[in-house]
């Protein structure tokens, strides 16, 4: 019985403590139903914007600072993507980006919309370009006493930015603006977020548990008569 009863109280601290370790920050593109990356298309001489969601997982509110940086590759052989830091010298995606708020304070468990414009200067390459849009948690500058640093988490999400020639562009504009509209298409529900598929993980991981005790329970029992 003792057994049973520490297997219980271990199997609610896991799935309690699920939620809590994915509850941090992240920033994502408002509309992610066709990717989690910030796809535009642009021509030299124009603009175009998207809009991102920044989401606070923290139970209190915290300070961002935001940023458009240009992508970084490394020499990893898996081809890791990285991003350029703020202060870095910037030459595509993150010259030509800017972000409506370089700093935002955002309450525990809400979540905030920016919107992010790129300028294409008439002078650019046609090509792709890669680069994101970071969050890094404002900290006050406390250092701490072991080690002397003050360690901020930074939290980024893709930007891709495809330059065409203007012909293309204006191509591309129309037939956005000739796709037909479903107008008889039932209205899709809102996806779960990230903190709603933990509580469901959660809750279905407990009742799973509980079921599975209370069969091993009636089996002593029932062994025991």
């Amino acid at each position: 019985m003792r057994l049973f009863k520490f297997l219980l109280v271990l199997a609610l601290v896991c799935l309690l403590g699920a939620p809590l370790a994915m509850a941090r920050f992240y920033i994502n593109p408002v509309d992610t139903s066709e990717s989690t990356w910030l796809e535009l298309v642009a021509a030299p001489g124009y603009e175009v914007s998207g809009d991102v969601a920044v989401f606070n997982g923290f139970e209190d509110a915290t300070k961002f600072s935001l940023a458009v940086v240009d992508a970084e590759s490394t020499e990893e052989e898996d081809g890791f993507f990285a991003l350029k830091t703020e202060t870095a010298n910037q030459d595509g995606v993150g010259l030509w980006g800017s972000i409506e708020r370089q700093e935002i304070t955002i309450m525990g468990g809400d979540t905030e919309q920016l919107t992010v414009t790129f300028v294409v200067p008439e002078n650019a390459e046609l090509g792709d370009y890669w680069g994101g849009v970071t969050a890094m948690e404002v900290k006050e500058i406390e250092a701490s006493e072991e080690s002397g640093l003050n360690i901020a988490v930074r939290n980024g999400m893709r930007v891709y930015l495809d330059v065409m020639s203007a012909e293309d562009y204006e191509a591309y504009l129309a037939a956005q603006i000739e796709e037909p509209e479903d107008l008889e298409a039932e209205e899709e529900e809102e996806p779960l977020g990230e903190v709603s598929y933990a509580l469901l993980f959660q809750i279905g991981g407990l009742v799973l548990v509980l079921a599975i005790i209370i069969a091993l329970l009636k089996l002593l029992n029932n062994r025991k008569r």
